[in-house]
């Protein structure tokens, strides 16, 4: 007897401006969970999951504007992403839908949720949080995010996954290798570099003080509406993660009125890759499902 492989729909529609390319796991007839990567990811990094969790909803994993096959752009400000977000849903008549974010998603997901609460049935946020930045800059940073970064371009694929593999050396190299690949693309000699707007990474690494101070206005405006936010929220936090602290978790789960903080063992800031059984879980669990 031999079980075949299940692979879902790849489409794009265009939505406030972008095209924006999403990857369609179903199930048809199930609720919808929307799904959004972190920062220089894309949708594919979902594939395990959201394989495994069509048995109770109709799964859509969206590429974010500048990440992944959907178009790169000029605005990336705090409102681009979830302006895309609210333009995709109505696309595809999600009324209400249950929206899981990770990292950059994550962030993503608490604005929309804030600002449309209606929308949304339940909240998940993977290791992200509510926090006023402090004007320093993320070049003077040193975290696992920042160290990925350092480094855009690889002379091959097993030059690129020796530098996973020495940021992590607990990573599964061959479980991580698909999902990693998603993330670049090859160049013309050979090479392989991130597949996401360079952009983006530019003004990650130098952020003006403009910049700041607009990121810091709009922190300010969504932490003053999480209050509105009345759906079940949880938020997962890697139990080693250097990105999302202990503290501001706590403060992150407390700004919600109907949120619970749960931390996995032994996970860094990728929860989801670093143990997929212990997230599926904690998200079955949450959803009862």
């Amino acid at each position: 007897m031999t079980t075949a492989r299940i692979e879902p729909l790849e489409k794009t529609i265009p939505a406030d401006g972008v095209n924006l390319h999403y990857v369609d796991w179903g199930t048809e007839g199930k609720p919808p969970l929307v799904v959004l990567h972190g920062f220089s990811s894309q949708a594919r990094y979902w594939d395990g999951f959201a394989v495994r969790m069509r048995d109770a909803f109709h799964v859509y994993c969206l590429d974010q504007r500048g990440h992944g096959d959907s178009d790169w752009a000029d605005d990336y400000g705090p409102d681009a992403m979830p302006n895309d977000l609210l333009a995709f849903a109505d696309k595809l008549g999600l009324e209400k839908f249950t929206l899981l974010g990770h990292s950059m998603g994550g962030m993503v997901s608490m604005r929309f949720a804030a600002f449309h609460p209606e929308r949304v049935e339940a909240l998940i946020v993977v290791d992200a949080g509510l926090r006023l930045l402090t004007g320093r800059p993320v070049s003077q940073q040193d975290n696992s995010v920042t160290r990925a970064l350092a480094k855009d371009t690889f002379e091959d694929e097993e030059d690129l996954l020796a530098h996973y593999k020495s940021m992590n050396p607990a990573l599964d190299i061959e479980r991580a290798r698909i999902p990693i690949m998603y993330n670049f693309r090859k160049l013309p000699d050979g090479r392989v570099t991130y597949k996401f707007d360079p952009s983006l990474r530019n003004r990650l690494i130098g952020q003006s003080p403009e910049e700041v101070e607009r990121a810091q206005r709009a922190q300010a405006d969504l932490e003053a509406r999480t209050k509105d936010v009345k759906c079940p929220v949880l938020i997962l936090r890697g139990e080693l993660s250097d990105i999302l602290m202990p503290d501001v978790a706590e403060s992150t789960a407390r700004a919600f009125p109907n949120a619970q903080l749960v931390e996995v063992p032994r996970t860094t800031h990728m929860i989801p890759t670093d143990d997929p059984l212990a997230f599926r879980s904690a998200v079955r669990e949450f959803l009862g499902v």
